[in-house]
Order: C-alpha cells, then sequence, then structure tokens
C-alpha cells in the first residue's frame, strides 16, 4: 500500500513541475506578444503598416531574409503550422538556392530550439501537451538501434507529422548532432520540391507582368531586358524618322518633277 502511495505522490510531484515549467514557458510565449502589442500598439494595429510591409520587405533585402528564417522556425516549434507557404514564399524571393538557405537554416534553428526546450521541460510535459501514448510510440522508436534509419524516412516520407519528431528526440537516447543531420538530409527533397515550385510561380508572374508592359525581350535578368528593350525602342524610332523624312522627301520630289511636267 505504501508503495503505491509513494509512486502516486512521485507521480504528482512530476506532474506539477511540469505543470509549473509549462506556465513559465506559456507566460514567456504570451508575454513577449503582449509586451510588443504594449509599446508598438498603433504601429502593430494599423492596416498601412501591414499593407506596407510586404514592400519595405522588398526594398530590405536582408531583413526579408531574416524574417523568412525566423518564420521557418517558428513553424518548426509550432508544428502545426504548415510550412509550404513559408518556403514558396522564399523561392518566390530569392529563387531555390537562396530559398533552400533560408528554408535549412531556419529548419536547423527550429530543430535545435525544439530539442533543447522538450530536453528542459521533460517527459511528463511532453505527454501532457502531446499524449503518453503517442510519445511512447515515437521514443520506442528513437531509443532503438534504427533511430536514424526512422528519423530519415519520417522526414523523408511527405505526409508523416514530421516537427513532433524533433520534440520527442529531445527526450529520447538520440544526440543532437546526428539528429540534425540526418532530419536535415532527410527533409531537403521535399524542401527542394516546395521551392521549385515556388521559383516556377515566381518566374510565370515575372512574365505576365513583362508582358502587361508590353516587354517581349528574352527572359533574362532585368537589367538585360531593360537594356535590350531600350535598344529596341530607339530603333523602332530611328526608323520611324526616316521613314516619315523618306516620305517627304518623296511628296517634295513629286511636287517638284509635278510642277516641272506642267
Amino acid at each position: 500500500m505504501s508503495k503505491k502511495k509513494d509512486k502516486k505522490d512521485i507521480r504528482w510531484v512530476r506532474n506539477t513541475v511540469a505543470f509549473a515549467k509549462l506556465f513559465v514557458l506559456g507566460i514567456i510565449l504570451i508575454g513577449i506578444p503582449l509586451i510588443l502589442i504594449l509599446f508598438y500598439r498603433d504601429t502593430l494595429l494599423s492596416t498601412d503598416f501591414w499593407s506596407q510591409l510586404p514592400d519595405r520587405l522588398a526594398r530590405h533585402s536582408l531583413i526579408s531574409f531574416l524574417v523568412l528564417i525566423v518564420l521557418q522556425a517558428i513553424q518548426i516549434i509550432i508544428c502545426i503550422l504548415p510550412g509550404q507557404p513559408i518556403q514558396l514564399a522564399s523561392s518566390y524571393m530569392y529563387g531555390v538556392i537562396g530559398g533552400y538557405c533560408i528554408s535549412i537554416i531556419g529548419a536547423i534553428i527550429g530543430c535545435l530550439i525544439t530539442y533543447r526546450l522538450a530536453h528542459f521541460l521533460g517527459v511528463d510535459a511532453m505527454h501532457i501537451i502531446f499524449g503518453e501514448e503517442k510519445v511512447q510510440n515515437y521514443m520506442k522508436k528513437l531509443n532503438s538501434g534504427k533511430a536514424l534509419t526512422i528519423v530519415f524516412l519520417i522526414y523523408l516520407v511527405p505526409g508523416i507529422p514530421k516537427d513532433l519528431m524533433s520534440y520527442i528526440a529531445g527526450i529520447s537516447n538520440i544526440e543532437l548532432k546526428p539528429f540534425l543531420l540526418v532530419s536535415t538530409l532527410g527533409r531537403s527533397p521535399g524542401i527542394l520540391g516546395s521551392l521549385l515550385i515556388g521559383y516556377l510561380l515566381g518566374q510565370k508572374e515575372l512574365y505576365r507582368d513583362r508582358h502587361r508592359r508590353g516587354d517581349h525581350a528574352p527572359f533574362c535578368s532585368d537589367g538585360a531586358s531593360e537594356t535590350e528593350n531600350e535598344s529596341l525602342r530607339k530603333l523602332k524610332n530611328t526608323r520611324i524618322n526616316y521613314r516619315e523624312k523618306a516620305e517627304n522627301y518623296k511628296d517634295k520630289c513629286h511636287a517638284y518633277f509635278g510642277s516641272e511636267s506642267d
């Protein structure tokens, strides 16, 4: 009887500690946005700020690059958020290579934070957040001898919940560096697929924009296209001027020879 009571007491203490950690974490996560709203309320609640934000980010490429990395990391931390919109936006703005750098850096940062955060919160907190059965199922896989292979396949195959894995890895026996390496390799093909779609959408939109402006120059860099268009416009104007001069000269000749024949 005393053993059962001791187990209940230990369980109660562990759950209390887990809830206390989650409470502190919740205060931090809720408190930071509240502080930002308190000090920057007029700016953050202004519709002009959000409507002008894309243009501002486009003018400051470094800031937008860092913002996309932060958003990608947040998507990993808040694992219910989809990651494809961020990847599409990254390749739309920076191409496949730039988008891949953004996505991978953000994913590594996000996995690092979730791994350390889960390690700090402990198993009991993970049970409270995700459910004991699900956590134990993942932990059995990560504590097996084929842990790295399982991690790679889970991140590789589309449709499988992936970002929960980084939390469970933090409370399992798997080391941080191998986990980051294998998860990055596993998620790379899916990221590259999303980035390619975003890049093609960006190129299509750019082509449509040029077509609306009457720019039919070869599809290349913006600078080269503008130079070629300027040359074509000058050539066209020159031809028009020569044609007008020729028509005037022709009329004068007709008038002159007509008067001579009279």
